[in-house]
């Protein structure tokens, strides 16, 4: 999945999570902002990423 255009891979250490784990940006939703919580941190260089394959899914790249 990883693999996926747009998609970005993200380590334990890059995002502050328990495991690996993938922003599968193909699969967007709308969610409650009160639905959420901090489950880790992204350095500003792979939320660009991120932000980078959703224009990329929208079609505005």
């Amino acid at each position: 999945m990883g693999q996926s255009p747009g998609n970005v891979e993200l380590s334990e250490r890059d995002s502050h999570l328990p495991r690996r784990s993938v922003a599968n940006v193909t699969q967007l939703v709308t969610i409650d902002r009160d639905r959420l919580e901090v489950v880790g941190r992204l350095p500003p260089a792979k939320l660009e990423l991120i932000l980078h394959g959703i224009d990329l899914v929208l079609g505005r790249r």
